[in-house]
């Protein structure tokens, strides 16, 4: 995860991600690339919950309220169940590569669109579930957000 302090790196950071997901932009790309982030999170599992730990002892010493606490832990089995949802994304056929059908069934009232493109840049705010960064970056790659602002 990456912390922006000015507006200066935040411009940085687009551009950095722009020219990654240049190299994403296949199909087969994103899905070799999701596949290597679940293994090497798999990998580094012990690493990942030693982490944690320390976090959650430092939190203690600042006196969290012990529901956040509990919110902040990472067991075992919320990574593992953040991994096999990579996994899974993986294995998904490219969300971007539908056919639009301009006869959809929408009612004339409505005020609906169908964008077939990635929304870009996708940022979010969360306080604690640490594993939600993993789903979320997985989510993002294999969505193609990142590719087009």
């Amino acid at each position: 995860m990456t912390s922006v302090q000015s507006l200066a790196e935040l411009s940085a950071l687009i551009q950095q991600v722009r020219q990654a997901a240049k190299a994403l932009a296949k199909v087969e790309h994103t899905t070799q690339a999701l596949h290597r982030l679940a293994k090497a999170l798999r990998a580094a599992t012990d690493t990942i919950l030693e982490a944690n730990t320390l976090d959650l002892e430092a939190s203690l010493e600042m006196a969290v309220p012990e529901t956040v606490v509990e919110w902040l832990k990472l067991t075992p089995e919320r990574l593992n169940t953040a991994i096999t949802i990579v996994e899974r994304l993986a294995n998904l056929d490219a969300v971007t590569s539908f056919t639009y059908d301009s006869q959809l069934a929408i009612a004339p009232t409505t005020h609906s669109y169908l964008l077939g493109e990635p929304l870009g840049i996708v940022a979010f705010v969360y306080e604690a579930f640490p594993e939600l960064a993993i789903v979320v970056a997985g989510l993002c790659l294999r969505a193609g957000n990142g590719r087009r602002l």
